[in-house]
């Protein structure tokens, strides 16, 4: 099975791989996707992509992406990663056609109602517009016990997982 995590500078996602660990999908193609947004608030057109600010963006997305991977290899999954710079919501959903995903999956947590207004949220795009599976880990996924996600399929089935039998 083909899946793109979508990682996040806030280490959501690390309830994605640790819940894709869990569920024991065999054989399992992990992409690794950060994707550095321009804040809303500014047209991408206008954002200053100086050398030095490309720079910056690579050496944290570089520390992200390796964070991401460690996480992938203590759990006992292999992938590859890349960093990509526009909408998240956008290029994961374009990720995962380009490369025939089966599966998005994200890690997320509850946003305000005002910060879900200015932030946007990844996971709702993703769960109205994507074209692929969306799997969206919910809180803290440790290594044994309950666990809660939402799974959104074609068409539009929400399928909630909080099952302790998952191993």
């Amino acid at each position: 099975m083909k899946v793109v995590v979508g990682v996040d500078a806030s280490g959501f996602y690390e309830s994605a791989i640790r819940l894709l660990s869990r569920l024991k999908i065999d054989p399992l193609d992990i992409e690794l996707l950060h994707v550095d947004e321009v804040p809303p608030s500014y047209p991408e057109e206008a954002f200053a992509w100086t050398p030095e600010v490309l720079d910056a963006m690579e050496k944290l997305d570089e520390k992200i992406l390796s964070q991401a991977e460690h996480l992938a290899v203590e759990r006992g999954l292999h992938s590859i990663s890349r960093s990509l710079i526009g909408s998240a919501a956008g290029l994961l959903m374009e990720q995962a056609d380009v490369n025939h995903t089966d599966l998005i999956a994200i890690g997320s947590y509850q946003r305000s109602r005002i910060g879900g207004l200015v932030f946007g949220s990844v996971g709702r795009a993703l769960a109205i517009g994507a074209h692929h599976s969306v799997l969206i880990a919910k809180g803290e996924i440790g290594a044994e016990g309950p666990i809660t996600a939402i799974a959104t399929t074609a068409p539009a089935i929400q399928i909630k997982l909080s099952d302790s039998s998952v191993s």
